[in-house]
């Protein structure tokens, strides 16, 4: 009996420790990402340039844009994931894409909100990658 009680306290609270890691709460005030112009940005071998823009997270999840958005070259090969990020509209005008930062000593990932949608990304990490 003790077993299945500390299992599933385990169990429950990891639920909800990784519950808070979402980037739009369930229910409640949601953030509102406006839609941008299209942006095409420009295709190298490897590296695709995206419409980025600075951002955070406060303690309940809702994303705070910053700043005005601006022009990166990402180099396609150190994107690990992207994330489609459905705002509280149900629009997907932006996403969330992770890159890996060689530069730190444990590899951590580097979250980045691209302002343009995930078909976009996907359309120009795939022509990056297979640019020649």
């Amino acid at each position: 009996m003790i077993k299945y009680i500390s299992i599933t306290s385990i169990l429950l609270t990891a639920v909800v420790l990784f519950s808070s890691f979402a980037p739009v709460p369930q229910g409640g005030k949601q953030t509102i990402i406006p839609k941008m112009s299209r942006f095409n940005g420009d295709i190298f071998r490897n590296f695709a340039e995206f419409r980025v823009q600075n951002s955070s997270f406060n303690e309940v999840g809702l994303i705070k844009l910053e700043d005005i958005p601006y022009k990166m070259l990402v180099n396609c090969t150190t994107i690990i994931k992207v994330h489609r990020f459905e705002d509280g509209k149900g629009t997907d005008y932006s996403c969330l894409m992770f890159i890996r930062d060689h530069k730190h000593p444990t590899q951590k990932l580097k979250p980045v909100l691209v302002r343009e949608t995930y078909g976009d990304v996907c359309r120009k990490m795939k022509r990056a990658i297979e640019s020649r």
